[in-house]
């Protein structure tokens, strides 16, 4: 059979042979979740995503090159106990992240550069290789395919309240639904021209514009 270590709950999943196998088909493969330690010593051959994917062939999942082991895990089951494995992998990621970041530990290194993004940054991206390599995601390729996956958290799962609630910066994310619809007319905001005078020069956005091609780009952070 394949075993399934996760939370500290044990199950398995038949295991069908090839031929040839043998022996090999005794064998237990394990898949390591929030940090418990496992071994694989049954390797199947690496697959694609696009070929054994549980997700619709437009879902984010299968942007993923499916080289890691906790990945390659989930696309060797079928598509229902596939959904249930990412979606509870993403969850305990998501939950140690969100541990983490909140502790007296890490708050600390926030708190050495406090106005300093990149700092903040750095750190955060420390946090989070040490949760995806705790999670399976062992190796520099392994490791970064983790990232992608715990990031891409609310792409995977973008209506599933359980997911939503796992990280305080998902739960209270300040981010909504953009007001303009598109091919929205922009409005003519109130602008303030600043220059090295004490009063700043009324305007509006129209104004600063030129008569044709407006262009607005807006970026931004889902997380």
């Amino acid at each position: 059979g394949m075993c399934i270590v996760m939370n500290g709950r044990e199950g398995t999943t038949p295991h069908q042979p090839v031929d040839g196998d043998g022996d090999e088909g005794k064998k237990k493969m394990c898949i390591m979740m929030n940090g418990r330690v496992g071994t694989i010593p049954y390797a199947p051959p690496p697959v694609s995503p696009s070929d054994s994917s549980p997700f619709p062939p437009e879902h984010p999942f299968n942007r993923l090159r499916g080289r890691s082991a906790p990945i390659q895990g989930i696309l060797s089951m079928n598509k229902v106990f596939g959904q249930q494995m990412l979606k509870q992998l993403i969850i305990s990621m998501l939950k140690q992240d969100d541990r983490l970041r909140l502790s007296e530990e890490i708050q600390s290194q926030y708190a050495i550069k406090a106005d300093d993004w990149d700092w903040k940054l750095d750190v955060t991206d420390k946090v989070q290789r040490r949760v995806v390599r705790e999670h399976g995601f062992v190796g520099k390729i392994e490791e970064e395919e983790g990232l992608q996956v715990l990031r891409s958290a609310m792409f995977f799962f973008p209506d599933d309240e359980e997911v939503l609630q796992s990280a305080h910066y998902l739960k209270y994310n300040i981010n909504g639904p953009c007001p303009l619809p598109l091919d929205t007319t922009v409005p003519d905001l109130p602008l303030f021209q600043l220059s090295s005078s004490n009063t700043p020069l009324p305007t509006t956005l129209h104004e600063q514009l030129p008569e044709e091609g407006h262009t607005v780009i807006l970026a931004g952070s889902h997380t």
